[in-house]
């Protein structure tokens, strides 16, 4: 029963922070920009930390 509790609290907290990044230039944007304010690229990464 402990095992099933720890693996459904790992599985739903690992994707819970998800990081937001320019593909072009690297910069942190936020989950709310469509284009990067350093480059103006529109590439946008999200990645699930």
């Amino acid at each position: 029963m402990i095992v099933d509790w720890i693996k459904q609290y790992t599985e739903t907290t690992r994707h819970a922070t998800v990081h937001h990044e320019c593909r072009r230039c690297g910069k942190t944007v936020t989950a709310d920009d469509t284009t990067c304010p350093l480059c103006g690229s529109d590439e946008i990464a999200t990645i699930p930390l």
